[in-house]
């Protein structure tokens, strides 16, 4: 996960919302420049401290 968002190039902090994907949070967790929220769980907070936005397809397209 460190290489796919160290090559984005993009800024830190950075919030990567999923859906479902225990997989994708548990790559992010031990990276101090990077958090992970399912999208049902996202707060503004969160939002207004990322300074990069990094969504999965699965939280995109979350069925209601």
């Amino acid at each position: 996960m460190n290489d796919f968002l160290v090559n984005l190039d993009i800024a830190a902090p950075v919030l990567i919302v999923t859906h479902d994907e225990p997989t994708v949070s548990k790559s992010v967790r031990n990276l101090t420049y990077a958090e992970a929220s399912e999208v049902a769980a996202l707060s503004t907070e969160q939002v207004l401290r990322a300074r990069s936005l990094v969504l999965t397809e699965k939280g995109v397209h979350r069925p209601e």
